[in-house]
């Protein structure tokens, strides 16, 4: 059998329990290679964001990919690539892209390139977090350029995995605000891919979710789109040309967007 066309690494703290959401938003033509971090017997604080986001430990996980030859490989984690700010993100990703071998980049990253895209730089931000995690993930969004208009969180220290449609439905529809041009639903182990067009038709703007904005854009590094089951706002745009989310190797170099890229893959109507 035949491996599917593109390859995609996935690097992901030790709590990751959604891998079968980033699936869904994979197309056919590429696949998902994904490696943990080392177990950290931590609950959901800022002390356990900051384990999972150790540079040399990122790396390290990353390497195991190398056999696979990724194309683009991801850090999928929120918070573990906001918590040291804006300025630290870069490092972060190139420690991925040095321990892959190829082009990398991180879930916060990715947020920012998104929004960028959809020119959403007026935003509510709502999160599984603690307050501290929240306050530092909207000076993040500050420091990109994003105002954050509103925050509500819902102060989870573990099974985040575990929260409903329904809970998270009210708290993005009871905390959205007509100023902000899009709602931003952080954290990869928050599931999002079937409420997010449900949502999007209800307050007519868009929804940016982790794991969404995630596999948007390292689909974009290898030429294709989102896979949907219905619309999605971010699956109809694509990264500037201009986006620099994606960091490389010190000895490689390269365009930051193929010529293909845009390329629809949506199943939807």
């Amino acid at each position: 059998m035949r491996r599917p066309a593109h390859r995609i690494g996935v690097v992901v703290p030790y709590d990751m329990a959604l891998d079968h959401e980033l699936e869904r938003w994979t197309p056919p033509q590429a696949a998902l290679y994904t490696t943990r971090t080392a177990y950290e017997p931590l609950a959901v604080t800022m002390e356990m964001v900051q384990a999972v986001s150790e540079s040399a430990m990122i790396e390290e996980a990353s390497r195991s990919l190398r056999t696979v030859e990724p194309e683009v490989t991801v850090y999928g984690c929120t918070s573990g690539s906001f918590c040291r700010g804006l300025a630290a993100e870069p490092a972060l990703a190139r420690a991925v892209a040095e321990g892959s071998g190829g082009p990398a980049l991180t879930t916060s990253g990715a947020i920012l390139s998104a929004l960028d895209a959809l020119a959403a730089h007026r935003v509510v931000l709502v999160t599984p977090y603690t307050a501290d995690i929240t306050a530092a993930f909207s000076q993040f969004l500050g420091e990109g350029g994003i105002d954050v208009v509103a925050t509500a969180r819902m102060d989870l220290q573990e099974r985040i995995f575990d929260t409903g449609s329904r809970e998270l439905l009210e708290l993005i529809l009871t905390n959205d605000r007509p100023e902000a041009r899009a709602v931003v639903v952080s954290c990869t182990n928050l599931p999002t891919y079937d409420l997010i067009p449900y949502v999007e038709l209800i307050i007519g703007k868009p929804v940016i979710s982790a794991n969404q904005a995630t596999m948007w854009r390292a689909l974009q590094e290898v030429g294709l789109g989102l896979a949907t089951e219905a619309p999605q706002r971010l699956a109809q745009v694509r990264a500037h040309v201009a986006d620099r989310t994606v960091q490389r190797p010190a000895d490689a170099a390269g365009p930051e967007i193929p010529p293909t890229v845009g390329a629809d893959t949506s199943t939807a109507a």
